[in-house]
């Protein structure tokens, strides 16, 4: 069941290097075998719409996001990451104290002006490095090679993000590998 990579995709070791179970990254013990491995049939090979393929159904598309927030989750997600800072915490807790009558040293609304104030703040840094992530994001989808077109029978131009798994693609020297 050894073959070469160029005669099969598909090569699957007799017997793992280590004897005995191995863990899974759950924590489960497992040995390696049939339902633990992958069979990715090449795309070009199957006879059918390029996404009612057995890959594309299968596994995720090819395109990125690294953006930690969309604009409905922004708010209450940045909030949180913020209250999980013990900082911030403390100083909620104290603006708390002042506002009971009997500790109150300065009115409520004079405590929370720095805390607030660093709220918006990091709230602001942190809406700047998403648009950032998303426009890089952007820009590594949209970069394009050139992907095996079996109705044409030549390559053609691909953005990144529309490659599925089992395609083939061009690479040329010294060309960035447009999938994991």
């Amino acid at each position: 069941n050894k073959h070469h990579r160029r005669v099969s995709s598909y090569w699957t070791p007799s017997s793992f290097p280590i004897v005995g179970p191995l863990p899974s990254v759950a924590g489960i013990w497992y040995r390696r075998n049939p339902e633990h491995t992958r069979l990715i049939v090449p795309n070009p090979a199957e006879d059918c719409s390029r996404y009612q393929l057995p890959n594309y159904i299968k596994y995720v598309d090819n395109a990125i996001s690294t953006t930690k927030y969309n604009p409905l989750t922004f708010i209450p997600r940045n909030l949180w990451e913020q209250f999980h800072r013990l900082a911030n915490i403390y100083f909620v807790f104290i603006i708390c104290v002042d506002c009971i009558p009997m500790w109150q040293t300065t009115p409520p609304i004079i405590s929370a002006m720095p805390v607030m104030f660093i709220l918006v703040l990091t709230a602001v840094k942190d809406a700047l490095e998403d648009m950032r992530r998303r426009r890089l994001d952007s820009k590594v989808n949209n970069a394009t090679c050139h992907v095996w077109d079996k109705n044409t029978n030549r390559f053609r131009k691909m953005k990144w993000k529309h490659i599925l798994v089992g395609d083939i693609v061009h690479i040329s020297n010294n060309e960035q590998l447009p999938a994991d």
